[in-house]
């Protein structure tokens, strides 16, 4: 088998010289060895002696759907470190070269599955990139077109390792939900991210509407009254239209018919009524609005000088505002058969209703913190199906 040789380009960097490449997914995904530390007990009293964290299935599932989109890009470099008796670098080209059987330590450098194709070296940073890929070919999906961007570092040592792991996943500073969900404002292509921005956008800017200026865009509090963010109004907005956000988007992008499935405003969605779900959404906040004036009132929660209340309602927190979508999914059977139009005048009832089951239950920072759990226990409560004692 010949030796596998790509171009390279020497970065010098304060740790010392590493290489930048590039390698196609098909090949490289096989010749990589990942092993996370809790895999891999090198026996009594030995310490473990990979870096590798755990691996997330959600994550890599998501990354092999991802893998489908038309225009999916990994930029970001994949890096491995390698052995520099087997991965050689001469005349700005790279070459992996067979390990010598003869060497003690090669055995590292087995394939997972297959001896007779040597591997590259070991994984240190985009393991669920490589999982996902893998994924998605077992699934069938043609990833020839990807060609991944690989740093090469050479004879690192076990503290080095860990040092350039651990410095790549402790210094990343995680995008904000909201400012993720907002720049999907900007896409040209329909998807459900986009409609949920949209309706975040409307109804924040709604002068009649129950949400005027009472979401945080960007995540980003700039009025007293902005008590919710963008990320979670779309957050639980998206789970009312799809269990499948991302391979929507891509279905879409590929001129694919969605199917509609049983989410409440699926339908709507899927025939490109987003006006609609806009109209269920105002209809149903203003209701609750309206019938709980002293959960919804900005005076409750925050004082003139803006300085928050101890305790306070919870219906504009992000618990009381996932609580009031479970109630939505939960009525919204009754909403189809009895409710077509969407009027307001349906919705007062079941809040009505929802105000006739909490009784005198009281409804604060004190009663509910700001767990999921919370969220289920006050729709419960809404619901009827836990009675205020």
């Amino acid at each position: 088998m010949r030796d596998p040789v790509f171009p390279c380009i020497q970065i010098s960097q304060p740790i010392g010289v590493f290489y930048l490449t590039a390698i196609g997914a098909n090949e490289l995904i096989e010749r990589l060895r990942i092993s996370a530390r809790k895999d891999t007990p090198d026996g009594e009293g030995v310490p473990n002696k990979d870096v590798q964290r755990e691996a997330s299935t959600k994550r890599i599932a998501d990354i092999a759907t991802y893998v489908t989109d038309p225009d999916a890009t990994f930029p970001t470099a994949i890096i491995i470190s390698a052995d520099s008796r087997y991965a050689q670098v001469a005349d700005s080209r790279i070459t992996f070269r067979e390990p010598n059987p003869s060497d003690d330590d090669s055995p590292a450098y087995a394939n997972r599955d297959d001896a007779s194709a040597f591997l590259f070296g070991e994984l240190l940073d985009g393991q669920h990139r490589i999982k996902g890929l893998r994924l998605a070919k077992s699934e069938g999906v043609d990833i020839s077109s990807f060609e991944l961007p690989v740093v090469v570092m050479l004879d690192l040592e076990l503290a080095e390792k860990a040092y350039v792991f651990s410095i790549i996943n402790s210094k990343q500073t995680p995008v904000p939900k909201s400012l993720i969900y907002d720049l999907f404002g900007l896409a040209s292509d329909r998807s459900p991210y986009l409609t949920c921005h949209q309706v975040a956008r409307a109804m924040n800017t709604d002068r009649n509407g129950p949400f005027y200026n009472g979401l945080k865009m960007l995540g980003k509090r700039r009025l007293p009254s902005e008590m919710l963010t963008q990320g979670s109004f779309v957050k639980y907005l998206l789970r009312m239209i799809t269990k499948t956000p991302d391979a929507d988007a891509i279905a879409l992008k590929s001129s694919q018919v969605l199917r509609e499935n049983d989410r409440p405003f699926n339908a709507f969605f899927v025939k490109r009524r987003d006006e609609l779900i806009l109209k269920a959404m105002h209809a149903y906040f203003s209701a609750i609005a309206k019938t709980f004036p002293d959960q919804w009132a900005i005076e409750n929660y925050v004082s003139d000088a803006g300085s928050p209340k101890k305790p306070t309602p919870v219906f504009r927190r992000t618990v009381g505002y996932e609580a009031l979508m479970r109630g939505l999914t939960a009525i919204w059977p009754n909403v189809k058969d009895e409710n077509p139009g969407l009027e307001q005048s349906y919705f007062l009832k079941k809040a009505q209703e929802f105000r006739n089951n909490v009784g005198s239950k009281s409804m604060t920072t004190e009663e509910f913190g700001s767990s999921s759990a919370d969220a289920g226990r006050l729709s419960k409560l809404l619901l009827g199906a836990e009675r205020a004692k």
